[in-house]
């Protein structure tokens, strides 16, 4: 499974759009100051994802997201973690 997900800095407000197979790890990294476009803005918090079976897809998914504003604010609304029966991600099973 393949995730792509938005992350929001608690410090800036910036949003950040990403793709990755292990999010558990790359939640951490962005975290941890492992990621240099969004070290400086840590910490990040969870605010929306989105599975896909196939890197292909999901990669495809980020760029779109990551032209248009317009598009990303709607994609943000409709995969938020705050909406109804909206699990976090780590109370999800995870898969490898």
């Amino acid at each position: 499974m393949f995730y792509v997900y938005a992350i929001q800095s608690k410090y800036s407000k910036r949003i950040y759009i990403g793709h990755t197979q292990d999010f558990k790890q790359r939640l951490n990294d962005h975290n941890n100051g492992g990621t240099r476009s969004t070290s400086s803005d840590r910490p990040w918090d969870l605010i929306a994802y989105e599975e896909f079976l196939t890197r292909i897809k999901a990669r495809s998914k980020e760029i779109q997201l990551k032209r248009s504003k317009g598009s990303r604010l709607d994609w943000i609304k409709r995969n938020s973690i705050s909406g109804l029966n909206r699990p976090m991600i780590n109370e999800k099973k995870y898969r490898q």
